[in-house]
């Protein structure tokens, strides 16, 4: 939830914070201020008005975060791992908002095609994050309760391919950031390098959850078959990852002189 409250003094002092929990009014000479788990911001006064100075109160608990602490199956490793991803993808979309906000569009890029790029691949990868712990519980149930072997194998077969699915968006989401990486400012590049990492961390992470769980496969060509398609997708990922890493780091150093 978000709410506003403001305050009519036009040079604000340090002085005028009242950081009781009740009472979050102050100004503030910087932009941002964090209290407890929320951040609070410097608004921009209203059009045609005197100087205002507002705080914006957002609250930053993640409810995600909370189930993943609870000492529950699921959320697991893979929904951590493709939350991280998730994560990231907000930090790219930051990234591109800004970028229109200067209404810079290139004969040969579009930052608006790129933000709608984002947004899909964010949404898919929230499902893939939903989707894993499902896929790990229909695993669970069917290896405890399942009346053959079929449908164990199948159940088995989900609890790997999620996580490879999760691996093969945040590989895309590594693409995403190249493009974002050749146009944007460069005062925007060390974000972009956190955003790398966090994708690449995801690949990483899920690979290590469809790693465990093919470990309890016994059909030999199968085995073989994700084994393959797993090294496949991470291989490719870190190959990526070193290419888009290494030209945001060539750009940043060109930006720096």
């Amino acid at each position: 939830m978000t709410r506003f409250q403001y305050s009519g003094l036009s040079s604000p002092t340090p002085e005028h914070c009242h950081l009781k929990p009740k009472t979050l009014r102050f100004v503030l000479r910087t932009p941002t201020l964090r209290v407890g788990s929320q951040f609070l911001l410097r608004s921009p006064p209203p059009l045609g008005g005197a100087p205002v100075w507002y705080s914006e109160v957002l609250d930053m608990s993640d409810s995600f975060l909370e189930a993943l602490a609870a000492p529950r199956p699921i959320p697991g490793g893979g929904a951590a791992a493709a939350h991280g991803a998730c994560v990231g993808l907000a930090l790219l979309e930051k990234i591109v908002l800004v970028e229109l906000k200067r209404d810079q569009v290139t004969a040969d890029y579009s930052w608006s095609d790129l933000l709608e790029e984002v947004r899909a691949s964010s949404t898919t990868l929230l499902q893939l994050r939903d989707e894993d712990g499902r896929a790990y519980l229909r695993f669970a149930e069917a290896k405890t309760f399942g009346n053959n072997d079929d449908e164990t194998l199948e159940a088995l077969k989900g609890a790997i391919e999620s996580p490879i699915n999760i691996m093969e968006e945040a590989k895309i989401g590594l693409e995403l950031v190249a493009g974002a990486g050749k146009h944007c400012k460069g005062h925007l590049l060390s974000d972009l390098l956190v955003v790398c990492e966090l994708l690449q961390a995801a690949v990483d992470g899920t690979y290590r959850i469809a790693q465990a769980n093919l470990g309890v496969m016994a059909e030999p060509s199968l085995r073989s078959h994700y084994k393959n398609k797993l090294n496949q997708v991470q291989g490719k990922s870190r190959e990526l990852f070193r290419t888009v890493e290494g030209d945001i780091l060539d750009r940043a150093k060109i930006s720096k002189e």
